[in-house]
């Protein structure tokens, strides 16, 4: 902010002449007296003329400030309508920080609202911005439908996902939401690069269902492609993110950002590494060479990483299934420095990132069951089945963790969807511990959601109820009917599973014993042989007088 002039008076003693008293003898009237009476003129008028340089000084200031803060207000409606915002990030959702310079433009002011815009634009950005809930916002979109410019819109929707991001489900059945969106489609093409990145960040930010929006993301897709030399790293890492969270892949827009991102590569700051790294990988389009690149920036700037951008980091090579040393052994390090600042999903993330890239360092287990146990009310159905997950698979038991995770699973049961069940009952199974509770409430809600299971988890539950010596028989009952009735579908190695589970249960149902024999005896060609040996073992359990 430039520095208002300030003006200073100042007196000179030369520029005052002192004369000594000189007296004319027998008269009353001496020089001394008359030249008092210059001097306090004098001293008047300059005390006058101090007084006037301090008024115009203070007015000048004043007009200054004035000035500055009118065009700070009209800057602010600007920038505010392409500013982006921060989210909490999961391992779909990463943070965001602005950036409000493009690195690899040449134009680097800030941008404007576009010359179709009005004063009466202006306004109306005034009072989207001012609005305080997502339903006065959708009144002026409302009220000033088609005559909304295209900042308007990005400023819209961006203030509706910021204000409606945790429950969007009501607002997006409106009809005005519905308005807002073909306002947007229509006009997608006149957005600026920054509107267009802010546009789609928020319709991830909102989940909105991405075959309902299809026309609007298809519309800003294009508009994105045809624009994406001007986006900075933000902006383009923004709007993959949205593509990912959205599952939206617009096949031409996914490679050219993947393009621009190798590129550009060195103009990326910490998070846009991880925002593109994650974001890529899930739309199953980070490459070998730039997952390299990202892994040798990453190395220098990892200790500047934030605990979700670290997590999304490694989470993107794992689901690469590309172990890389230095990358994995640094973030070791920041796990065991940052533990007790880890959130249950940055824990999560890393530990499933983790097994998936098969390390089983027992040090770093250690600290992330720490962490694990501290947090283990915050963590929610996901997270939970991912860690447990994680910890069976790298062969990790902690006593305290598994007490505290079966606690967790117990209350969380009828959460966990059908998936998440099959993976929690696969480690504990695994890692051979339960409790009462931890099996009667996941066995309730397994037999509640019976024809929800995929056949795969009914093969997974079965035998982990088996190896922890659970033996209510309405459980198995509830399955047996649900296998037997579908048993020609299983795989070789799910079948297997199965026949093994009620044998080592020593629970024979005659109708699901026939259709599982069938089925094994029509796929035997597909099973290995150490799965075609357990079969026999099992069937020579459950029905003797049955032979391949």
């Amino acid at each position: 902010m430039m520095t208002p002039l300030m003006f200073t008076a100042t007196a000179t003693a030369a520029e005052v002449e002192v004369m000594a008293p000189v007296e004319e003898v027998g008269s009353e009237i001496t020089l001394y007296g008359l030249d008092a009476w210059v001097d306090v003129i004098f001293l008047a008028c300059f005390l006058v003329g101090v007084y006037f340089f301090k008024t115009m000084n203070t007015r000048s200031k004043t007009a200054v400030q004035q000035a500055q803060r009118a065009r700070a207000a009209a800057k602010a409606v600007t920038v505010e309508a392409v500013e982006s915002d921060t989210t909490s990030p999961t391992p779909v959702s990463p943070i965001f920080v602005d950036e409000e310079k493009p690195k690899w433009r040449d134009q680097r002011a800030a941008p404007r609202i576009p010359s179709r815009s009005t004063d009466y634009h202006r306004k109306l950005n005034q009072q989207i911005l001012a609005a305080t809930y997502s339903e006065k916002i959708l009144d002026i979109i409302h009220d000033a439908g088609s005559t909304l410019n295209e900042v308007n819109l990005a400023t819209a929707v961006h203030r509706i996902a910021r204000w409606s991001k945790k429950d969007p489900s009501g607002i997006v059945q409106t009809e005005d939401w519905k308005l807002l969106m073909e306002l947007i489609r229509q006009n997608a093409r006149s957005f600026a690069a920054q509107g267009l990145a802010n546009t789609m960040w928020a319709l991830g930010t909102m989940k909105i269902d991405a075959a309902g929006a299809e026309p609007v993301l298809e519309a800003l897709s294009t508009a994105c492609l045809e624009k994406l030399d001007s986006f900075n790293p933000q902006a383009l890492t923004n709007t993959a993110w949205a593509l990912a969270t959205l599952k939206f892949k617009h096949a031409g827009l996914v490679e050219e950002i993947h393009s621009l991102c190798v590129k550009h590569l060195q103009s990326f700051n910490q998070q846009d590494l991880a925002n593109a790294a994650w974001a890529l990988a899930s739309l199953g389009a980070l490459s070998r060479e730039l997952l390299d690149g990202i892994g040798a920036m990453s190395l220098c700037l990892l200790p500047s990483f934030k605990p979700q951008e670290m997590a999304n980091l490694i989470w993107a090579f794992a689901v690469c299934r590309r172990p890389e040393p230095a990358v994995m052994d640094k973030v070791t390090r920041l796990v065991s420095e940052n533990i007790s600042t880890l959130s249950s999903q940055c824990l999560s993330t890393v530990a499933w990132s983790f097994a998936k890239l098969g390390s089983k360092d027992s040090a770093l287990c250690a600290d992330l069951t720490h962490g694990c146990v501290s947090r283990m009310r915050f963590f929610n159905p996901r997270e939970l089945s991912n860690t447990l997950w994680a910890f069976a698979t790298m062969q990790y038991r902690d006593e305290q963790f598994l007490e505290l995770a079966a606690g967790a699973a117990a209350r969380l049961a009828d959460q966990f969807s059908p998936e998440e069940l099959s993976n929690v009952m696969w480690a504990f199974g695994n890692l051979q511990f339960s409790t009462s509770s931890l099996l009667d409430n996941i066995a309730r809600s397994v037999v509640a959601r019976k024809t929800a299971l995929p056949l795969h988890s009914v093969a997974n539950l079965l035998w982990a109820f088996s190896v922890l010596e659970f033996r209510t028989p309405i459980f198995y009952r509830t399955l047996a009917e649900r296998a037997g009735q579908e048993a020609g579908r299983f795989s070789p190695a799910d079948l297997t599973t199965i026949v093994w589970a009620f044998a080592n249960a020593g629970l024979c149902f005659p109708e699901f014993v026939g259709a599982a024999f069938d089925a094994c005896r029509e796929k035997r060609s597909g099973f290995r042989p150490a799965e075609w040996t357990a079969v026999e073992k099992a069937f020579s359990k459950l029905d003797p007088s049955r032979s391949f």
